[in-house]
């Protein structure tokens, strides 16, 4: 964030990153016309520490009660151990 308020990059992201990240310095200009994309949780399987395992358990719960449950089969987790 101090890069960006400093002038020195740009950060495209989501608009509620700013809700939990700001800075008096960062102002968000939403971009409208970019498609939709699909993100994934990722990591390397030989840093795998309990928070990355708690996390990734926390993710597949939110997504099991929400719609974007429909999405996957059933019994099915796109989520990786």
């Amino acid at each position: 964030m101090m890069r960006v308020a400093l002038g020195d990059q740009v950060h495209p992201t989501v608009r509620s990153f700013l809700d939990h990240h700001s800075h008096p310095g960062v102002v968000c200009v939403p971009i409208r016309d970019l498609p939709p994309s699909e993100t994934a949780l990722m990591w390397l399987t030989a840093t795998r520490r309990p928070k990355i395992d708690a996390f990734a358990r926390a993710a597949a719960d939110v997504i099991a009660h929400t719609e974007l449950a429909a999405q996957f089969p059933s019994g099915h987790s796109q989520i990786k151990h």
